[in-house]
């Protein structure tokens, strides 16, 4: 989906990146909020398109309206500028809360959507690995191309069967007849062979939502962790809070060792000889990034 930068806040007291990208017929502007809990709010700034945009984030700003039991200046100066550029509040009062503060075990919502009209459904979702913020989805409300793009199959290499290639490939070009063919019919002829031998020893296949390292501990311990945070937001006590926690770093310590096993798997299949020039390439799109984000730090 082809996606542009259209806006980045100059000031250090509201961060906000503005993108603009390719959704359907229409373009939409999605900008994504940040204002830190002890720095004034100014979504003034913002600069807000006529049609179809969407802005979401961390605004630390107590309402009413959106869970709240009182409204603090930054709920006033965000509820003004709504009926300012008339935008729709996408969040409800009896929305689930996002954010859990274990310093103060409190609950709370400081994550809002924010939307030109009624173009998205809002929706809180369960734990998200250790996080503290738990995930929001979006929906778009517009008609979409119904039509499924299919995923095109990848080989397993590690699987296949190389001694049964080299047979079936061996036998399938002895029939091939070259006679009276021209050099584009010989290629296709030689790479069907070779497709014929593949698709017989060669495993197929692709794993939809793959998340590189995850197995079925780390699903177990994930769902442990869920419960645990549940239980802790119901009721707050030093026994469950202490579970709590005991999860949370159950989890981390295994997700990041599965993280490295997998690293180390993939980085030990390069081949140094033919990857050079790409992983000089990667190291040197690296190294730019590390030196752009230096220089606006």
């Amino acid at each position: 989906m082809a996606a542009a930068e259209i806006y980045r806040s100059q000031d250090g007291a509201t961060e906000c990146l503005g993108v603009c990208l390719l959704a359907g017929k229409k373009p939409l502007a999605i900008f994504n909020v940040y204002s830190p809990p002890a720095k004034q709010l100014d979504p003034h700034n913002i600069p807000i398109l006529p049609d179809r945009c969407l802005i979401t984030g961390d605004f630390n700003s107590h309402s009413p309206s959106w869970g709240y039991r009182q409204i603090d200046s930054k709920g006033e100066e965000v509820e003004d500028w709504m009926l300012t550029n008339q935008l729709t509040l996408l969040n409800q009062p009896d929305d689930p809360c996002t954010y859990y503060s274990r310093a103060w075990r409190t609950t709370s919502s400081p994550d809002l959507a924010i939307a030109t009209d009624d173009i998205t459904t809002r929706e809180v979702s369960s734990q998200l690995g250790g996080s503290d913020h738990k995930p929001v989805i979006l929906n778009m409300n517009e008609e979409r191309n119904t039509t499924t793009q299919k995923q095109t199959p990848r080989w397993n290499y590690k699987k296949a069967k190389w001694g049964m290639f080299q047979q079936l490939l061996d036998k399938n070009c002895r029939k091939l007849d070259f006679k009276d063919q021209n050099l584009n019919q010989h290629a296709e002829l030689f790479c069907q062979a070779v497709l014929k031998a593949a698709k017989n020893s060669i495993p197929r296949g692709s794993r939809k939502n793959y998340k590189p390292g995850w197995n079925s501990h780390l699903q177990q311990l994930h769902d442990m962790l869920s419960s645990a945070r549940e239980a802790m937001e119901l009721n707050p006590t030093d026994e469950n809070v202490t579970a709590h926690n005991r999860a949370r770093a159950e989890f981390t310590r295994e997700k990041l060792q599965q993280l490295r096993n997998s690293w180390h798997e993939k980085t030990q299949s390069l081949n140094m000889e033919k990857d050079t020039t790409k992983l000089w390439q990667l190291a040197h799109t690296l190294n730019d990034d590390v030196q752009e984000r230096n220089k606006q730090s």
